[in-house]
């Protein structure tokens, strides 16, 4: 009876006879592969996206602190200077580490807009600004 067992376990193990699905098994290999590509080429895309949108976020961020400060100098009388407001950029640029442009000219023509639109403001006081 023992024997038999141990045979049975060896013909199990070598049958002849029988031929194995090796098309089963490739399927199954390649669904694999190709699934873990996919997932991992999804997840790599959503965090390019996610990346470039939070950096779109800081870029925002340093454009309306720039954008304040420019307004808060010219509230104060203080004369505008282009290359300070560059320097500016570039420094909150620097900080938030933000690779995306950001003009001078388009933070005075924003700052400008602001404070021209702003209701807090008398028009001669507006007018004494610009």
């Amino acid at each position: 009876m023992a024997e038999e067992k141990s045979l049975s376990v060896t013909n199990l193990e070598v049958t002849p006879g029988k031929t194995r699905d090796w098309f089963g098994y490739i399927l199954t290999a390649v669904v694999g592969i190709l699934v873990t590509v996919v997932a991992t080429w999804y997840q790599l895309y959503v965090s390019e996206r996610q990346a470039s949108a939070a950096e779109l976020e800081r870029a925002r961020a340093v454009r309306q602190s720039v954008i304040s400060i420019v307004e808060e100098l010219g509230l104060n009388g203080k004369r505008l200077e282009v290359e300070r407001i560059a320097r500016l950029i570039d420094q909150r640029r620097r900080e938030q580490n933000v690779s995306i442009p950001i003009s001078t000219a388009d933070v005075a023509q924003q700052a400008e807009f602001n404070i021209t639109s702003s209701s807090y403001l008398s028009i001669d006081r507006k007018e004494q600004i610009k």
